[in-house]
Protein backbone atom coordinates (compact mmCIF):
# COMPACT_ATOMS: atom_id res chain seq x y z
CA UNK A 1 0.00 0.00 0.00
CA UNK A 2 1.20 3.41 -0.67
CA UNK A 3 1.03 6.35 1.45
CA UNK A 4 0.53 10.05 0.20
CA UNK A 5 2.11 13.15 1.50
CA UNK A 6 -1.12 15.61 0.76
CA UNK A 7 -0.96 19.10 0.47
CA UNK A 8 -4.01 21.13 0.88
CA UNK A 9 -3.45 25.47 0.22
CA UNK A 10 -6.10 26.48 2.70
CA UNK A 11 -7.49 25.93 6.95
CA UNK A 12 -10.69 24.65 5.62
CA UNK A 13 -9.32 22.25 2.89
CA UNK A 14 -6.82 20.72 5.50
CA UNK A 15 -9.34 19.59 8.11
CA UNK A 16 -10.87 18.29 5.14
CA UNK A 17 -8.70 15.82 3.62
CA UNK A 18 -7.17 15.19 7.25
CA UNK A 19 -10.38 14.05 8.57
CA UNK A 20 -12.37 12.13 5.45
CA UNK A 21 -9.52 10.74 3.54
CA UNK A 22 -5.89 10.36 5.70
CA UNK A 23 -5.12 7.04 6.06
CA UNK A 24 -2.50 5.65 8.17
CA UNK A 25 0.73 6.23 6.99
CA UNK A 26 -0.36 9.69 5.07
CA UNK A 27 0.73 12.89 6.08
CA UNK A 28 -1.24 15.92 5.75
CA UNK A 29 1.29 18.92 4.78
CA UNK A 30 -0.78 22.03 5.17
CA UNK A 31 0.18 24.99 2.76
CA UNK A 32 -0.16 28.62 3.10
CA UNK A 33 -1.69 29.53 -0.41
CA UNK A 34 -1.46 27.67 -3.88
CA UNK A 35 2.57 28.93 -4.57
CA UNK A 36 3.06 27.04 -1.37
CA UNK A 37 1.50 23.43 -2.82
CA UNK A 38 3.47 24.14 -5.92
CA UNK A 39 6.76 24.45 -3.91
CA UNK A 40 5.58 21.61 -1.66
CA UNK A 41 5.11 19.61 -4.76
CA UNK A 42 8.00 20.43 -6.63
CA UNK A 43 11.34 20.16 -3.87
CA UNK A 44 11.57 16.52 -3.11
CA UNK A 45 10.96 14.66 0.45
CA UNK A 46 12.75 12.87 2.88
CA UNK A 47 9.82 9.62 2.69
CA UNK A 48 8.87 8.11 -0.61
CA UNK A 49 5.67 8.92 -0.24
CA UNK A 50 3.27 10.15 -3.48
CA UNK A 51 2.76 13.80 -3.41
CA UNK A 52 -0.94 14.86 -3.69
CA UNK A 53 -1.53 18.60 -3.86
CA UNK A 54 -5.28 20.09 -3.31
CA UNK A 55 -6.11 23.12 -4.20
CA UNK A 56 -9.01 25.58 -5.57
CA UNK A 57 -9.50 26.42 -9.10
CA UNK A 58 -10.19 30.18 -7.94
CA UNK A 59 -6.76 31.80 -8.30
CA UNK A 60 -5.90 34.29 -11.16
CA UNK A 61 -2.17 33.56 -10.38
CA UNK A 62 -1.77 30.10 -10.70
CA UNK A 63 1.87 29.24 -10.58
CA UNK A 64 3.54 27.91 -13.72
CA UNK A 65 4.40 24.79 -12.54
CA UNK A 66 0.92 23.91 -12.41
CA UNK A 67 0.63 24.16 -16.00
CA UNK A 68 2.18 20.52 -16.64
CA UNK A 69 -0.22 18.84 -15.06
CA UNK A 70 -3.03 16.68 -17.72
CA UNK A 71 -6.56 16.06 -16.36
CA UNK A 72 -7.20 12.53 -15.89
CA UNK A 73 -10.54 12.66 -15.08
CA UNK A 74 -12.99 15.39 -13.96
CA UNK A 75 -16.61 16.08 -12.28
CA UNK A 76 -18.82 19.12 -11.86
CA UNK A 77 -17.11 20.03 -8.63
CA UNK A 78 -13.43 18.45 -8.52
CA UNK A 79 -10.63 17.16 -11.40
CA UNK A 80 -7.76 14.91 -11.21
CA UNK A 81 -4.51 15.59 -12.64
CA UNK A 82 -1.07 14.12 -12.94
CA UNK A 83 2.00 15.68 -13.43
CA UNK A 84 2.90 15.09 -17.48
CA UNK A 85 6.42 13.18 -16.27
CA UNK A 86 6.54 12.62 -12.29
CA UNK A 87 4.54 10.53 -9.92
CA UNK A 88 3.03 13.82 -8.11
CA UNK A 89 -0.82 14.49 -8.36
CA UNK A 90 -3.60 17.04 -7.83
CA UNK A 91 -7.05 17.76 -6.82
CA UNK A 92 -8.59 20.94 -8.10
CA UNK A 93 -11.65 21.84 -6.17
CA UNK A 94 -13.98 23.64 -8.33
CA UNK A 95 -14.26 26.75 -7.88
CA UNK A 96 -12.94 26.71 -4.36
CA UNK A 97 -13.88 24.74 -0.90
CA UNK A 98 -16.68 26.97 -0.05
CA UNK A 99 -18.71 26.20 -3.23
CA UNK A 100 -17.72 22.70 -3.56
CA UNK A 101 -18.79 21.66 0.01
CA UNK A 102 -22.05 23.32 -0.99
CA UNK A 103 -22.29 21.21 -4.24
CA UNK A 104 -21.58 18.30 -1.90
CA UNK A 105 -23.96 18.68 0.48
CA UNK A 106 -27.04 19.99 -1.86
CA UNK A 107 -25.98 16.78 -4.16
CA UNK A 108 -27.89 14.62 -1.04
CA UNK A 109 -30.70 17.22 -0.25
CA UNK A 110 -29.14 19.24 1.99
CA UNK A 111 -27.94 22.64 2.53
CA UNK A 112 -25.13 24.70 4.36
CA UNK A 113 -27.57 26.24 6.78
CA UNK A 114 -29.02 22.21 8.18
CA UNK A 115 -25.19 22.85 9.33
CA UNK A 116 -25.56 25.97 11.31
CA UNK A 117 -23.48 27.82 8.78
CA UNK A 118 -24.20 30.91 7.14
CA UNK A 119 -26.26 30.88 3.47
CA UNK A 120 -24.11 34.46 2.50
CA UNK A 121 -21.61 33.13 1.14
CA UNK A 122 -19.05 35.85 2.07
CA UNK A 123 -19.36 35.35 5.32
CA UNK A 124 -18.92 31.52 5.00
CA UNK A 125 -15.93 32.18 3.05
CA UNK A 126 -14.58 34.77 5.71
CA UNK A 127 -15.51 31.95 8.08
CA UNK A 128 -13.98 29.33 6.30
CA UNK A 129 -10.61 31.10 6.11
CA UNK A 130 -9.89 31.53 9.89
CA UNK A 131 -6.99 29.71 11.06
CA UNK A 132 -8.64 28.01 13.74
CA UNK A 133 -11.57 26.50 11.44
CA UNK A 134 -11.12 22.76 12.63
CA UNK A 135 -12.59 24.43 15.68
CA UNK A 136 -15.97 25.63 14.35
CA UNK A 137 -18.04 22.96 15.61
CA UNK A 138 -20.44 23.60 12.43
CA UNK A 139 -17.83 23.07 10.48
CA UNK A 140 -16.71 19.57 11.87
CA UNK A 141 -20.21 18.64 11.95
CA UNK A 142 -20.61 19.24 7.82
CA UNK A 143 -17.24 17.57 7.60
CA UNK A 144 -18.38 14.46 9.67
CA UNK A 145 -21.35 14.42 7.68
CA UNK A 146 -19.68 14.14 4.53
CA UNK A 147 -17.61 11.40 5.15
CA UNK A 148 -20.58 9.65 6.12
CA UNK A 149 -22.38 9.98 3.09
CA UNK A 150 -20.98 8.98 -0.11
CA UNK A 151 -21.12 12.45 -1.86
CA UNK A 152 -20.19 12.63 -5.48
CA UNK A 153 -16.79 14.93 -4.61
CA UNK A 154 -16.17 12.78 -1.77
CA UNK A 155 -16.50 9.43 -3.72
CA UNK A 156 -14.70 11.44 -6.96
CA UNK A 157 -11.36 11.82 -4.59
CA UNK A 158 -11.32 8.05 -2.56
CA UNK A 159 -11.81 6.53 -5.70
CA UNK A 160 -9.26 7.95 -7.31
CA UNK A 161 -7.35 7.90 -3.50
CA UNK A 162 -7.80 4.06 -3.67
CA UNK A 163 -6.57 3.77 -6.88
CA UNK A 164 -3.57 5.19 -6.60
CA UNK A 165 -2.75 3.06 -3.32
CA UNK A 166 -3.76 0.13 -5.61
CA UNK A 167 -7.28 -0.48 -3.61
Amino acid sequence: MFCFDLIPECYADTFFIDTIFKEEGDEVNHAFGISQVSESLEKGHYRELIKIGIIDNDKKNVPEYFHIFEAIDEIENVSFKKHKEKNIYIFVLKPAIEKFLITEINSIGKTIEDFNLPKDFKILKKQLKKTHVAENNSFKDLITFLKENNTPGCEFIRKHLNSLRGN
